[in-house]
């Protein structure tokens, strides 16, 4: 067997350790428990509330959308609150236990209502019973109907709590800016660190390129949480440099030409905590980030970057690269179109596959729901 490099084996590592941080705490954080067989008082046998989890994904999914989350770290994980079963099913419990896993395997991680290839795959399978098979052709028919207008990706449990180990990579990052106190969470903290005094009134500072920006008409509630999510695609687009390692290893040795640094680039960080400061958060950390590299500052590009394609009509982001961490290609090639315009985009466009752009935008809106309207 080929060792592993001391990358790969890092990136293992953490993933292990990840994984029983994360899991150990799924009862407590989605609400969901195992099934588990009991009796109710008049000795009837019954089920507590929630979904069997089985071999740690639930027979599931979210609408990413529907999330109330903020991200945080350790101490507060997201909120499932509301599953795309409810919205298929109107709620009605009897229909939604009819879901069997193989369903919810095939939806995992598609664009049903964007990828066209997605969107034969999943019509094929649903004409022939192979998903949602408990139900007749014309109750399935209702069903695709709401599914085919489901504009990002499709995600389970498991992939929730993938998305969110990348979440928590880029929240570790923005750190960096604020001390979170114990029983609180980085979003009340930056929230708290905001201050109106650097700011227009009625209107937020957004972010067009790395050194344009522009004003927006918005109220103070709404500004401060774009204002968090701003410094997230900062950290998004910066990753590699703020992170090292944190982005997949190409699996064809051909992509391996990256170079990884061991420490954060200390010009990113400064770039970080101007950024905070310039959209009006303020902190000790902040100051004392800009003081420490303010002789890193690099020049940044005032070139605005074209507008993102966020389909591809030909091979575009398979499965198995449609959550978590990106990988180093993948990374390279959304990076540039990080920004909140490109986020908020509104483009219904249809292709045989998506583009990473499309993935990290998928990934985004749904962890990072907090001012999202």
């Amino acid at each position: 067997m080929v060792g592993l490099s001391d990358r790969e084996q890092a990136i293992r590592d953490e993933k292990t350790a990840a994984k029983r941080r994360l899991y150990s705490g799924l009862r407590c954080t989605v609400g969901y428990s195992r099934s588990v067989a009991g009796r109710d008082a008049a000795g009837r046998d019954e089920r507590r509330d929630g979904f069997e989890v089985r071999r740690g994904r639930a027979p599931l999914f979210y609408f990413w959308s529907s999330l109330d989350c903020q991200a945080t770290g350790d101490r507060s994980l997201p909120r499932p609150s509301e599953d795309i079963l409810a919205g298929l099913f109107r709620h009605d419990k009897r229909d939604m236990q009819k879901v069997d896993y193989g369903t919810v395997k095939a939806l995992e991680l598609k664009a049903p209502g964007t990828s066209t290839s997605d969107t034969m795959t999943l019509f094929h399978q649903l004409k022939k019973g192979e998903i949602f098979g408990a139900f007749n052709m014309d109750r399935r028919m209702e069903i695709w109907a709401k599914l085919h207008a489901w504009e990002g990706l499709i995600h389970t449990l498991w992939t929730f709590f993938e998305n969110f180990k990348y979440i928590e990579v880029c929240a570790n990052c923005v750190k960096n800016l604020i001390t979170v106190p114990f029983r609180g969470t980085l979003y009340t903290a930056m929230a708290r660190s905001f201050s109106e005094t650097t700011q227009t009134r009625g209107k937020y500072i957004i972010q067009e390129a790395e050194a344009v920006f522009a004003f927006r008409s918005s109220n103070t509630k709404d500004r401060v949480a774009l204002h968090y999510r701003e410094l997230f695609l900062y950290v998004m687009r910066h990753l590699r440099e703020l992170s090292p390692g944190s982005t997949k290893v190409e699996p064809k040795p051909a992509q391996r030409k990256i170079r990884i640094t061991k420490d954060p680039d200390k010009s990113t960080l400064c770039g970080l905590a101007d950024l905070a400061e310039r959209l009006g958060f303020k902190s000790i950390k902040i100051s004392d980030l800009k003081a420490k590299y303010s002789s890193h500052a690099d020049v940044r590009s005032q070139s605005r970057p074209s507008k993102p394609t966020f389909v591809v009509d030909g091979p575009g982001e398979c499965r198995e690269r449609r959550c978590a961490c990106p990988y180093d290609l993948a990374y390279e090639q959304s990076r540039d179109f990080l920004f909140l315009d490109n986020m908020h985009s509104t483009d219904r466009s249809q292709g045989s596959s998506v583009q990473p752009v499309f993935v990290r935008k998928s990934v985004l809106s749904g962890l990072l729901r907090q001012g999202i309207r």
